[in-house]
């Protein structure tokens, strides 16, 4: 009775096995890719391979967001064929951190759509921490700070701040390291709510203007 079930055991391991092998594997579904200051797109590669035993079709490969194109060479992959994903990220005035999807959908059956991840971190030519100092009604009318920091490949220097808003006073503070400052912003009094935009000054223009916000809440 034992080896009849044993066999029985496995020639059943062995009829589910070929639906448990993998289709498309890939080398990495996070990319990352470096971007200089100034660049006008990204690109990412997301290579796969078929390590299934019958052709895969790629159905549909979509991006969650316009700024993200993905290029594939062909749609039908045989077993042990590989490929590739390319991705191309339009930069625009986006800066910072952004993060785009790529949703892969497959013939295999039962299988879930892929996702490929695709963070940047673009670089900006004015780094600025915080970008808000805020009081509290009745606090102090005590200075605050903001820290500046000029990307070395912008080729600018700060030369000043300015507001179209009265009731704050500011001061730019140029700091030892090259590159670096400090913004000091003081209201008048915080016995009302008040709001204030501040632009930043530099040495040339820069695609985009640089603000920062100073509140008594």
């Amino acid at each position: 009775m034992r080896a009849p079930l044993f066999m029985l055991l496995l020639s059943s391991f062995f009829c589910v096995a070929p639906s448990a092998v993998a289709g498309l594997t890939w080398e990495a579904t996070v990319r990352s890719p470096s971007i200089a200051l100034g660049a006008e797109k990204a690109v990412a590669e997301f290579p796969f391979r078929n390590d299934s035993r019958e052709p895969v079709i790629i159905l549909n490969v979509r991006a969650s967001c316009g700024c993200t194109v993905p290029e594939l060479e062909k749609r039908q992959y045989a077993p042990g064929e590989g490929g590739v994903i390319k991705a191309t990220y339009t930069i625009g005035d986006r800066q910072g951190a952004q993060h785009s999807v790529i949703y892969v959908q497959t013939s295999e059956a039962g299988a879930e759509v892929q996702q490929l991840h695709l963070h940047l971190d673009i670089p900006q030519p004015l780094e600025i921490a915080p970008r808000v100092v805020s009081w509290t009604q009745n606090e102090e009318a005590g200075p605050k700070y903001l820290e500046v920091h000029v990307h070395p490949d912008a080729g600018v220097e700060l030369t000043g701040v300015e507001t179209k808003d009265p009731g704050y006073r500011v001061a730019l503070l140029p700091q030892p390291a090259k590159g670096r400052y400090r913004i000091e912003i003081t209201p008048d009094s915080t016995a009302a709510p008040s709001r204030a935009t501040f632009v930043l000054q530099t040495s040339r223009p820069l695609p985009k203007p640089s603000q920062v916000f100073a509140f008594v809440r």
